[in-house]
């Protein structure tokens, strides 16, 4: 019986540490700079970096953000989940 409830308890170890591995939601602040409602997508600068990110985000959750506006996205695998206004302005390097 303990060996069964050993081997239980560690097949649920391994699975909870593959799903978290798997889990790969980011969130960083930066400047869009273009937003493409027709194709869907965003192209987004992070804070202290020179490089760009295209990104798909519906229409519906851009609605109202610009090319210039400074955000916190939350995204996972290039799909933008949560978009917010920056209060101040952040440094980006793009």
């Amino acid at each position: 019986m303990k060996k069964v409830l050993l081997s239980l308890m560690a097949a649920f170890f391994v699975c909870s540490i593959t799903a978290s591995a798997f889990a790969a939601e980011m969130r960083t602040q930066g400047m869009l700079k273009s937003v493409n409602t027709a194709k869907g997508t965003v192209v987004f600068c992070p804070k202290n970096t020179n490089k760009s990110i295209t990104l798909k985000a519906g229409a519906a959750m851009m609605k109202g953000f610009k090319a210039g506006d400074h955000v916190i996205i939350t995204y996972d695998n290039g799909t933008v989940k949560m978009v917010r206004r920056m209060i101040t302005k952040v440094p980006v390097g793009c």
